[in-house]
């Protein structure tokens, strides 16, 4: 994480996307917000149907109940995000700046480098826990 503080806007970019790359490509990918949005609801609740079934197939069913707990966690801070409810509530989309960085289509300016570190220690939640 303190390695974070030092890294300039563009090696965030690079770190947020390497956090889950699933995610980049989904938004990269997707030609509307909209799909973007149903496609990372998919991706999430797939992920979350996992974490806790036994018989699951995938790598989940060896971590501790308190690392997936946490990942449920981060899955569900990020699905509130990208909620159209909460984006029309604060007046802001999170979900289309992220959708624009991915498709290098942001100004460098136009989003600070804290919008970056949260996005990275919420992908990291979901993934490193997984």
């Amino acid at each position: 994480m303190k390695e974070l503080l030092e890294y300039d806007k563009s090696k965030l970019i690079e770190t947020l996307w390497e956090s889950d790359p699933e995610i980049f490509r989904i938004l990269k990918s997707s030609n509307k917000l909209q799909e973007a949005r149903n496609r990372l609801f998919d991706h999430l609740n797939d992920l979350e149907l996992h974490l806790f079934n036994i018989y699951s197939d995938k790598q989940f069913k060896d971590k501790n109940i308190l690392e997936r707990n946490n990942a449920k966690e981060c899955i569900r801070v990020f699905k509130n995000v990208i909620r159209t409810e909460n984006e029309e509530f604060t007046n802001y989309s999170a979900l289309n700046s992220l959708s624009r960085a991915a498709k290098k289509k942001v100004k460098s300016d136009s989003l600070n480098v804290g919008f970056f570190m949260e996005f990275i220690n919420l992908f990291k939640g979901i993934i490193s826990e997984l």
